[in-house]
């Protein structure tokens, strides 16, 4: 029921928060979080900086977290003292630690709304926190991806209380299995313990998980032991995909050695009770019963950043906030820094230089290029947009392709470029054709290059010289049968590189006797799937 006019409290009974004053008149400096980038500026401080400025740290967390332990203290390996170090220790002689949650941020009049954490067990208290210059260490949350039954039914695994909860989880889950009125499809059940993600901490997790059951609970346990089984299920198609593939190759061994089961190339569609439901890349769904299951799929914004990108001009990346080079928030007038996972530093677009690009390494203006030249234009390209260096190491013969993956994409690209030079120079034209050799790809090896905005006069003469390659090319042709080596009855046409998009190969394949044997495909970066472009993980080779 509402109150009568006369019950309803006058303007200035009405608590207000609190405004937390400026002392001694010095610039204000306020950081927000108690993770690895918030203490790491806090520690790098210098111990006299209350001379020169005002220091506050806020955070609902009284206390700094070494994450990449966590995993040892939910199997019990480690105390969770040892993992942990309290803000106040850190910050001690240079300002000041208040345990709270910002609220919102209010660029505009440089002010913070803080309030107390919920889990405190006292009541809520607001207050106003104005700012001169503000770092946003907030960190992200959880990315659950929208699928349903996640936040009800897994384990997240970021703080302390995750940990703690997981560990619970396992003893409960053992101690109900050792029951006697428990069945053994219960059993299995129970003892079955799932983890989404194959990155580090999902690794960890199942690696910590096999050595707490099998060497800790092992004795207490053995009866049902044989009822264990622990799942990694991830969506690439190997885990720890971040790191180097001799890396993964040995965990997916280890892995399989100590009977821990690796689904790859799979998906989570759903989390029911006690069920995780995944689909694989053939469409095919299966599920898999859990006792406990662990969710360290990725992370999402957190909902403080949205608000503040919602206030400032430029800014539009969906996973962070985005910084330039010094780290000062974009739009913020200088106010506002941003580290961690909190942020992103904003890199230039390749993609909207390519066309100038292709025409400074293309010095003959043949239309095409050689891998060589593709090399040096990287190489140089990478001062101004950084992420190209890795593609110009990637091509490289002794740090890239054939460290990596073999011989195979190298010997393509040299078979391809030797056939564009043979081809070059025994035509008249200055237009790219091959009359006994496959003309496609050769922009498509790296997805910067992949544009529709490129000249569509090019396209078009690529395009015709694709049909006039495969219409004219003969199985007995020389050039097609010294430049591909292979050991199938059919051989294909020899691979000579040049841009196509997906529609136009498509076409031009249609009603072809020919073979193609193997499809060379650029890497997945930073682009969205583009199946005009053809932009897809790389190595990928497509058997035709």
């Amino acid at each position: 029921l509402c109150p009568s006019s006369s019950q309803q409290p006058e303007l200035s009974e009405i608590k207000k928060p609190q405004s937390y004053v400026k002392k001694n008149g010095l610039p204000r400096v306020v950081v927000l979080g108690s993770g690895w980038g918030a203490m790491s500026f806090v520690k790098s401080l210098p111990h006299n900086i209350k001379e020169k400025f005002e220091l506050v740290v806020v955070s609902p967390r009284n206390y700094f977290l070494y994450t990449p332990l966590l995993p040892a203290v939910a199997t019990g390996t480690m105390e969770e003292r040892s993992i942990v170090e309290p803000v106040r220790n850190l910050i001690e002689g240079k300002g000041e630690y208040f345990e709270a949650k910002c609220t919102s941020i209010d660029p505009i009049k440089k002010e913070l709304h803080c309030s107390s954490p919920v889990d405190s067990a006292f009541p809520s208290t607001d207050f106003s926190l104005p700012y001169d210059h503000l770092i946003v260490s907030v960190g992200s949350i959880n990315n659950t991806f929208g699928i349903p039954g996640v936040k009800e039914r897994c384990f997240y695994f970021k703080t302390i209380e995750h940990a703690n909860a997981l560990r619970r989880r396992v003893s409960q889950c053992f101690e109900r299995a050792a029951l006697p009125s428990t069945t053994d499809e219960e059993r299995k059940q129970l003892l079955s313990f799932v983890v989404v993600g194959g990155g580090p901490t999902g690794v960890e997790v199942a690696a910590e998980l096999h050595d707490m059951i099998f060497e800790d609970l092992k004795r207490h346990y053995s009866h049902i032991l044989k009822h264990v089984n622990i799942v990694v299920v991830e969506l690439m198609d190997h885990l720890l995909s971040s790191y180097d593939r001799t890396i993964s190759h040995y965990t997916n061994e280890q892995f399989r050695r100590n009977g821990i089961r690796v689904v790859l190339n799979s998906r989570v569609a759903a989390v029911d009770e006690g069920v995780v439901r995944v689909i694989n890349k053939k469409n095919e769904e299966s599920d898999i019963p859990f006792g406990a299951c662990v969710w360290a799929t990725g992370i999402a914004m957190n909902p403080l950043l949205k608000e503040l990108q919602s206030q400032l001009p430029g800014q539009n990346n969906t996973r962070s906030i985005l910084t330039d080079e010094h780290l000062c928030v974009k739009g913020s007038g200088g106010s506002i820094w941003a580290l961690g996972d909190a942020s992103t530093i904003e890199q230039p677009k390749a993609l909207d230089h390519v066309e100038a690009l292709f025409k400074e390494a293309d010095v003959q203006d043949t239309g095409y290029l050689t891998l060589k030249q593709l090399k040096l234009v990287l190489s140089a390209s990478a001062v101004e947009f950084k992420h190209l260096e890795e593609h110009a190491r990637f091509l490289d013969s002794k740090t890239g392709v054939s460290s990596r993956f073999g011989s195979l994409p190298l010997s393509m690209l040299k078979e391809a470029t030797s056939a564009v030079s043979s081809s070059s120079s025994s035509s008249s034209s200055s237009s790219v054709s091959c009359s006994a050799a496959f003309t496609f790809a050769f922009l498509s090896i790296i997805p910067f290059f992949l544009s529709t905005s490129l000249s569509t006069s090019l396209s078009t003469s690529l395009s015709t010289s694709l049909s006039t390659s495969l219409s004219t090319s003969s199985p007995s042709s020389p050039s097609a049968s010294d430049s591909c080596d292979r050991k199938q009855s059919t051989r294909p046409l020899s691979v000579c590189i040049t841009w196509m998009d997906a529609a136009t190969l498509a076409s031009s394949l249609s009603n072809k006797s020919r073979s193609i044997e193997y499809i060379l495909l650029p890497p997945l970066s930073s682009f969205s799937f583009s199946f005009s472009s053809f932009i897809f993980p790389f190595p990928t080779f497509i058997k035709s």
